[in-house]
């Protein structure tokens, strides 16, 4: 009689060893990815949502902020007697590449902010204004080629 060896401690076995290497493997790479916010105060941020909706509400119906991917700017419409305008450009993928600017405006004309400066890929732009003495708020999100 010859003696059978029973595959199924050994499957069983190399199961759970490739399973730890599996795990030890995710551990090391999620250790090693960045994940960068978007804004690095996001939960302040969080806290004031309430009044960012407001905002965005009462620009909805302007379209002040709109993308031209043929000519590589963002034009920014805005009505008359609107100040201290604010346009924050964030790109998802890196937090370094992230910008914020003053915009003056022009009397009975649009914005042309070029965006040739841009890399590549997603970017968020955020547009806020005051306007007789209420904040307006509009986003767009675009892709630079």
């Amino acid at each position: 009689m010859s003696a059978r060896i029973n595959p199924w401690p050994w499957g069983i076995g190399i199961f759970i060893a490739l399973f730890a290497v599996a795990m030890t493997s995710f551990v090391v790479w999620s250790l090693r990815h960045r994940q960068d916010l978007v804004v690095r105060d996001y939960y302040e941020q969080d806290v004031l949502h309430t009044g960012v909706m407001e905002r965005t509400a009462r620009a909805a119906g302007m379209n002040a902020l709109r993308h031209l991917s043929a000519e590589r700017a963002l034009m920014i419409e805005l009505p008359e007697g609107a100040s201290d305008i604010q346009l924050a450009l964030y790109r998802p993928s890196d937090a370094k590449m992230d910008r914020n600017e003053s915009i003056e405006p022009l009397p009975g004309s649009p914005i042309r902010y070029s965006t040739h400066d841009l890399a590549p890929g997603l970017w968020r732009a955020t547009l806020e204004w005051t306007l007789r003495d209420e904040g307006y708020r509009a986003t767009l999100a675009f892709v630079v080629d």
